[in-house]
């Protein structure tokens, strides 16, 4: 959903999967409450280049590689792209960045950089779910391993 000049948007992403950062947010508010607020942001890179790196989440690989072969971009770029964990879309009215912190508690934020594009980039929704999984799965294996019964 969104306001008429789109300063507003609303998106709706869930999964049904147990260990879905969907799923555990939902559980520990019990169905309610934000799990994610996404901020408008004019130069996505600097803005990356300057967060603690501890806090952003990191995107698989083989995202960048497959980036490669949907778009016409320079090797520079998804080089740079990779590097800050950026996410990458475009449509016919330009493209969009997305950056997304680490989950905690719950809550997570997205920053944006949008050019002229219409959409939510709803095609990264599933990398960023799974990519969210793993970041728990792997707090939950250092967790489990500080376990000292």
């Amino acid at each position: 959903m969104r306001n008429r000049d789109g300063a507003v948007r609303l998106s709706i992403n869930a999964s049904s999967a147990a260990n879905s950062t969907t799923r555990r947010f939902l559980g520990a508010a019990m169905g309610a409450g934000y799990q994610h607020f996404a901020f408008a942001c004019d130069d996505i890179f600097a803005l990356a280049e300057r967060v603690d790196q501890a806090t952003i989440l990191q995107i698989p690989a083989s995202y960048y590689e497959i980036l490669a072969l949907r778009f016409d971009l320079a090797p520079g770029l998804i080089e740079r792209l990779r590097r800050c964990n950026i996410l990458y879309d475009e449509d016919s009215g330009g493209r969009y960045l997305q950056l997304y912190t680490r989950e905690v508690n719950g809550l997570f934020f997205e920053l944006v950089q949008r050019e002229g594009y219409a959409g939510f980039g709803a095609v990264n929704a599933p990398v960023r779910m799974a990519a969210q999984t793993r970041d728990a799965e792997e707090a939950q294996a250092v967790i489990a391993s500080l376990d000292m019964d």
